[in-house]
Formats: C-alpha cells, sequence, structure tokens
C-alpha cells in the first residue's frame, strides 16, 4: 500500500437542502442556487488532511454499496447532484430512468457536453460494446487535446467492481474504474494520464423521495510510471488540469445531465 500523506479534496455539492457550511473545515468558493428545480450547488475547496479525512468518512456513511475506496494519497474530487421528487413513488420512476443514463456510459459525452471526453465501451479486447456497462468492461476515453501514445490515442479505464442494492426505502447502483494498460496490445503500462492508484466510482441513490448521484474521484496523481518521454511529459499536463478545472467542470455536468429531471 502506498504511504499515506496530505491529500487535498475538491468538493462540489448540488442538492435540494442547501444547508450550511462549516468554516472549520472548508473554504466556501461559490454557491448556486435555482429554487424552480429545488437545487443548491456548494463548491468547497478542502486542502488539508485532517478535513479530506472528515470528508471521506462522510460520503462512506452513504457508500451504500460498500464501492468507495479509502483516500490515502494524491488528490481527491467529491461530485453530488441531488433532486427532490413529489413523493417516494415518482422517485422510483425518476430513479430508474437516472440509472439508465448513468449505465449508458457511450452517451455521456452527450449528457455532459462539449467540455468532456468522449467515452466508448469495450471488452478486454479493445472491442466496441453497444450495451450498458457490466463488471471487465473497459472505457476508451478521448480527452481533448493530444492522446496517449501507449493507449494508441486514447486513455483506458478498467471496471473492477459493478453493485446494486433494491429495498423498500433505498435502491443503488454503482460501479468503479481504475486506470489500465491498453487492451488492444500486450504492454503492462497504465495507459492513462492518471497513475493505476486513482479511481473514479459512479453512483445513483434513491432514499424515499431523493434521487442522488454521486462521482468520487479517489488517489489521484498524474502517470510518471510509463517508458515513453512524450508520454510522461503529456500526463503530467494533462493530469494537473484535469486535477484542477476540466474534471470537476465535467464530472459536474455529467451528474447533471443523468439527474436532470
Amino acid at each position: 500500500m502506498a504511504e499515506r500523506s496530505n491529500a487535498a479534496v475538491l468538493k462540489t455539492v448540488e442538492g435540494y437542502t442547501s444547508g450550511g457550511s462549516n468554516p472549520s473545515l472548508s473554504a466556501l468558493i461559490q454557491v448556486y442556487k435555482n429554487p424552480a428545480e429545488h437545487k443548491v450547488c456548494r463548491i468547497f475547496a478542502l486542502k488539508d488532511l485532517k478535513t479530506s479525512i472528515l470528508n471521506l468518512k462522510s460520503m462512506k456513511q452513504s457508500d451504500f454499496l460498500n464501492i468507495i475506496p479509502e483516500q490515502y494519497s494524491g488528490n481527491g474530487l467529491v461530485t453530488e447532484v441531488s433532486h427532490s421528487l413529489k413523493n417516494k413513488e415518482e422517485a422510483n420512476i425518476f430513479y430508474k430512468i437516472a440509472r439508465e443514463r448513468l449505465l449508458d456510459v457511450n452517451n455521456w459525452h452527450s449528457i455532459a457536453g462539449f467540455i468532456s471526453g468522449k467515452f466508448q465501451l469495450t471488452n478486454d479486447q479493445g472491442e466496441n460494446l453497444s450495451r450498458y456497462v457490466n463488471k471487465g468492461d473497459y472505457f476508451k476515453i478521448d480527452i481533448p487535446g493530444p492522446g496517449s501514445t501507449e493507449g494508441e490515442g486514447y486513455d483506458w479505464v478498467f471496471v473492477e467492481e459493478l453493485k446494486e442494492r433494491d429495498t423498500e426505502i433505498m435502491q443503488s447502483t454503482g460501479f468503479r474504474v481504475r486506470p489500465s494498460s491498453n487492451p488492444l496490445n500486450d504492454k503492462v503500462e497504465t495507459a492513462h494520464f492518471y497513475s493505476d492508484e486513482g479511481t473514479s466510482t459512479f453512483i445513483i441513490i434513491r432514499t424515499n423521495n431523493i434521487v442522488m448521484v454521486q462521482i468520487i474521484d479517489s488517489n489521484l496523481k498524474p502517470n510518471e510510471d510509463i517508458g515513453s518521454v512524450t508520454d510522461r511529459l503529456r500526463n503530467m499536463a494533462v493530469g494537473v488540469g484535469a486535477l484542477g478545472l476540466f474534471s470537476k467542470i465535467q464530472w459536474k455536468n455529467l451528474a447533471d445531465g443523468i439527474i436532470k429531471n
């Protein structure tokens, strides 16, 4: 296991209830409100290890599927978007719609908009798939800018976990991906701008009349363990940029699209 270190976590929260910020834990950067849609967006920058641990622990409390990894190294990004329906019956119908949007990875770019990568689901041979995501699948991701040499122009991730849970008061579906090698060749190097310590977890949850999307990036660090000098420089540049503005916008737009009523 990698040595634990100070981890910075950026949290974007959009929800029905505005609540209040805790200045002892984080610095409130921006607030967006949409009363017509019963939504409030709060963006927090969490900079120290103590704050990061408290934040990730609060996330783990709502991890009904037990698929969110611990934050132990690098950076993290937490995006939540929630929507309140009139009653449990409406929420149940809406959950099924949002769940399909979450699992339809090939359609993510149209949901998230042009400031996002293009995602294509493939099998372990790199062959394109036209269905919902399953455990054991791969994504090939075409992000704006130069592509990965190791990935033959793409960044690759592997779907290492997918779980569902369904009870009377709660339903949840989620999956976790990790940067991987390129299934189109026999090389073992990670073909992604993040190292394979990082993960992204995508979850949809219904509790009573509330439907929520969570996207949690954990343990993010640029991928420097690669033979190609060109790819190493590219991963540093893209990884640092993704840790900043790009990932925040991409995941925020994707979560908004999934939860759009």
